[in-house]
């Protein structure tokens, strides 16, 4: 879409390139991160794909761990002025004899995962989900993103040098288990021109550090085959 004069007046900027380009995942790829600091810490692998649901461009994403067995579900609705969370999924462990995975579904109090339009001076994007966890219907779990634009940088991927836009994050964690816990978090993302998010980062306290970077990117089946190589199957 493109921004009105008025929009462009107030200091508006569309930025909806640099989010997951939905056109090129209509296939699907992994987007797979390995930690910056901490090379023996296992990667992450997020599976991204787009639809086309009721005539609504939608982007799922899928978080996997051990054994290719997926931890989180998200599918993202495209709207006028971002992207919108419609449903998410927490997955755990299930029953031994069947093999099943519990899963809990999300409520969504605001699904804000990606603004299309921000300016310089300020803004914040909220993102609150809670849910409760699959093992254990008794414990709640709710996190509280707030995302705030800070601006331009550039991000060196594969050897080649590609812009991006970085955000700043004010997080929240709350575990109810008979007593609430509740922490918070600072951190940041970057989002890569023409690929979307490439880089994530949690001070989660003065010695602790969680901070992943895109290393690859390939078709599922690549990952399928890592995971047949790994556990001998």
């Amino acid at each position: 879409m493109v921004l009105s004069c008025q929009q462009e007046d107030e200091g508006y900027r569309d930025i909806r390139n640099y989010y997951f380009p939905l056109k090129r995942l209509k296939e699907g790829v992994v987007y797979e991160f390995r930690s910056v600091n901490s090379p023996q810490m296992a990667p992450a692998f997020w599976y991204f794909r787009s639809v086309v649901q009721d005539g609504k461009k939608v982007l799922t994403s899928t978080y996997y761990e051990q054994d290719l067995l997926p931890m989180q579900f998200m599918q993202e609705e495209m709207v006028t002025n971002g992207m919108l969370l419609d449903n998410m999924y927490i997955y755990g462990p299930g029953n031994a004899a069947d093999g099943r995975q519990k899963k809990s579904v999300a409520t969504i109090v605001a699904g804000n995962t990606f603004p299309f339009q921000v300016r310089d001076s300020g803004g914040v994007f909220v993102y609150h989900v809670q849910w409760k966890d699959p093992a254990d219907s008794l414990i709640a779990h709710a996190v509280i993103k707030n995302r705030y634009f800070v601006g331009d940088t550039v991000i060196v991927l594969e050897g080649r040098k590609y812009p991006a836009i970085k955000f700043a994050l004010k997080e929240s964690y709350e575990m109810d288990n008979y007593g609430v816990f509740e922490t918070f978090y600072t951190g940041e993302e970057v989002y890569a021109r023409g690929i979307g998010l490439v880089y994530y980062k949690k001070n989660i306290n003065p010695g602790m550090t969680l901070e992943f970077q895109l290393a690859r990117r390939y078709p599922m089946e690549v990952l399928e085959q890592y995971f047949r190589r790994r556990y001998g199957e």
